[in-house]
């Protein structure tokens, strides 16, 4: 996977998601190679599952009094493989786009290759996982997440297991009236990448629809940035739902990433964002560096 670096810095502005104006400030972080969030010019703190919470549909980051909302739309971007910079906002609601593509794109515009080799990649030592305690539509709705997959034994190099350094997210939807489906997606892949992030927040309940449309001609300004159901084909809503439930879910997993990136197998079955982030912060017990995961064949 190539790395870079920003090659400067990057701003954007829009309004956040009550239609207040918003900055988002992302700049290189010559002192580290993990991504951070500015709590003042001075104190950049790594982005790490400890300040991970959860708020009505969406993450929230914390540290030291600073507050991030809907973080997930802006660490999908991660990714990419963009290391080493800092995340600033002056208000605690960022623009809202309903997805990460505007972030993606604008990074990738500002990013330059990065020659820095040992750019780690990082798994669970053990599988982990979460379960709500409600079924959802009759089912079970958890979120796992399980270690890099040993390669095939004609893959290994002398006594040193080979290690999967791809990254598998099963998502596992279901909706009513849409019914249930499955998609599976792999990175690194650029293009998966742009596809999972350019797809907007599911529009549900579908009865929202209305006062969304209505509230757009005053004052909310969102209403084209979610993915409604009367917009689409059924074929086109599953598509869009499950690809923003993959974006959801890498926001998540960015944090497991540190100056690098995360490899392993996620389930997101019949999930959301309280599932994915719990699951996160019980693998970042169990994290460790790919590399650590080859012991010697005997």
């Amino acid at each position: 996977m190539k790395t870079a670096l920003l090659d400067q810095n990057v701003i954007l502005r829009g309004r956040g998601f009550f239609g207040r104006s918003g900055t988002l400030l992302f700049s290189p972080n010559p002192d580290s190679h993990e991504w951070t969030l500015c709590v003042t010019d001075d104190d950049r703190r790594p982005i790490r599952p400890a300040m991970a919470g959860t708020e009505s549909r969406r993450m929230v980051l914390r540290a030291e009094g600073v507050v991030l909302n809907v973080p997930e739309h802006i660490l999908a971007a991660r990714f990419a493989g963009i290391i080493g910079l800092s995340i600033g906002s002056a208000k605690p609601w960022p623009p809202y786009h309903g997805r990460a593509l505007e972030v993606l794109s604008a990074l990738n515009q500002a990013r330059k290759i990065n020659l820095f080799s040992n750019f780690p990649t990082y798994t669970v030592s053990e599988a982990v996982f979460f379960e709500y305690e409600k079924r959802r539509q009759g089912n079970r709705a958890f979120t796992s997440i399980a270690p890099a997959r040993p390669l095939p034994e004609s893959a290994t190099e002398g006594n040193r297991m080979k290690y999967d350094e791809r990254l598998t997210l099963k998502i596992v939807c279901n909706y009513p009236g849409l019914g249930e489906w499955e998609r599976i997606y792999t990175l690194p892949d650029d293009a998966v990448l742009a596809k999972i992030c350019s797809a907007h927040a599911p529009g549900w309940p579908p009865w929202l629809y209305y006062p969304s449309k209505m509230c757009s001609y005053v004052f909310w300004p969102h209403h084209r940035h979610i993915t409604w159901i009367q917009e689409h084909s059924l074929h086109e809503a599953r598509e869009l739902f499950a690809l923003h439930r993959a974006q959801d879910l890498l926001g998540a997993l960015a944090l497991l990433c540190r100056d690098g990136t995360f490899a392993g197998t996620v389930c997101y079955h019949y999930s959301g964002h309280k599932a994915a982030v719990i699951a996160v912060k019980r693998a970042d017990k169990h994290l460790v560096p790919l590399s650590h995961m080859q012991p010697a064949r005997r």
